[in-house]
């Protein structure tokens, strides 16, 4: 079994037993983690694109 799918069974016997507000809470923060670092990823590349474009140099 792959390391990542044992630590995921791991954390899902611990919180399991948690009740439903506290899950959909803790489920809502970790969406919001994944959005922001995708989103933070984005903005880098719209970034350096709009620092370096139309720089060039012959």
């Amino acid at each position: 079994m792959d390391n990542t799918l044992k630590l995921t069974d791991t954390y899902w016997e611990m919180l399991k037993l948690l009740n439903d507000d506290i899950k959909l809470r803790l489920a809502t923060r970790l969406t919001a983690s994944v959005i922001t670092g995708k989103n933070t990823k984005k903005n880098r590349t719209n970034e350096m694109i709009e620092k370096h474009l139309g720089k060039w140099k012959n």
